[in-house]
């Protein structure tokens, strides 16, 4: 998102080290040596790219940041993460999170309960109580199967009473989330809160 054409126009062409002066470096410019050793770093393929979000960035790249991008994908070592449809480089290696099966989901909410209590007999009941329930709704039966979802599902379900929920939405989550994620936020710095305002 930040290699855009307002910040990217000031030359005709960047290097992959101007990227990273422009991005980490923004108020404190390299000294010539530390610049020389970047350069260097990048001249011996030392240094391994994260492109994250390849499919937003691809159909805006401006043209003088697509030097150092051609640059990276040509000559240096790099993870390059997008949507699927979106790659039209050719890989020899590609990976795709494509998310838990049915049966990983019941692992994963009975590792993630026996994880954080010992009580066996009290977390089997809610174990089975969750299980029932994301599968009786199915929207939270869909997105469950995606691994950081169905943390944030078991994490709110372990910290909230969820007994008189009958019609639980994908934006009911996130609320019940970011007020949880809050209350634990302000009770680290001892604040008190009230999930009403």
């Amino acid at each position: 998102h930040k290699l855009n054409k307002e910040r990217y126009s000031k030359r005709d062409r960047y290097m992959p080290e101007d990227l990273i002066e422009n991005e980490y470096f923004p108020d404190d410019r390299l000294r010539y040596k530390e610049r020389d050793a970047l350069r260097d770093l990048c001249k011996t393929r030392n240094i391994l790219w994260i492109v994250d979000g390849y499919d937003k960035f691809i159909h805006c790249i401006p043209e003088p940041v697509m030097h150092a991008f051609n640059e990276i994908i040509d000559n240096q070592h790099y993870v390059l993460t997008s949507r699927p449809c979106a790659i039209n480089l050719s890989y020899e290696t590609k990976i795709e999170i494509i998310g838990f099966a049915d049966s990983d989901i019941e692992n994963y909410i009975g590792q993630y309960f026996y994880q954080y209590s010992g009580e066996r007999k009290t977390l089997s009941d809610e174990i089975s109580k969750l299980l029932n329930f994301i599968k009786s709704i199915p929207n939270i039966w869909t997105i469950a199967h995606t691994p950081i979802n169905l943390e944030l599902i078991c994490t709110m379900w372990f910290n909230t009473d969820w007994s008189n929920t009958t019609n639980l939405t994908i934006a009911t989550l996130y609320e019940r989330l970011v007020n949880f994620l809050c209350k634990n936020y302000l009770k680290q710095r001892k604040i008190d809160y009230d999930s009403n305002n």
